[in-house]
């Protein structure tokens, strides 16, 4: 019995530990945010495809598990390529409605800026003083 309790509270230890742990490294790794950008940077685009597989499969996955138990697990393969191009059209509808937006936001602040730049001035707090 005394074993278990230890067991629960040594559980947690290491849990208190390794968030510890993961708190110090994401601080360094923010700290030297410049260093660790590039070699991420790198590795992003190394890693991209394998990104947005890994995304797509999490996405289709329930999907795809559903249409297979409605189909009474016959046509798992058509199970599958209809979850997935149920979600690729969800994706795509999301994309026509955002890019015409964001589109008409760049080109409307890209228009405004000439105009604001010139009435920009710094408050006097923030000039250099001179000696």
């Amino acid at each position: 019995m005394r074993n278990r309790e230890n067991a629960k509270y040594f559980k947690w230890g290491v849990t208190g530990a390794a968030v510890v742990a993961f708190g110090i490294v994401l601080f360094f790794l923010l700290y030297r945010a410049d260093g660790f950008s590039g070699a991420l940077g790198a590795l992003g685009g190394i890693l991209r495809p394998f990104i947005i597989g890994a995304v797509l499969a999490y996405l289709v996955t329930p999907l795809a598990n559903s249409l297979t138990k409605r189909m009474k697990g016959k046509h798992e393969g058509l199970a599958n390529a209809l979850a997935l191009a149920i979600v690729l059209i969800v994706i795509l509808a999301i994309l026509l409605l955002i890019v015409p937006k964001l589109i008409d936001s760049v080109v409307g602040i890209a228009q405004a800026l000439p105009g604001t730049s010139k009435n920009l001035t710094l408050p006097h707090t923030l000039l250099p003083k001179t000696l």
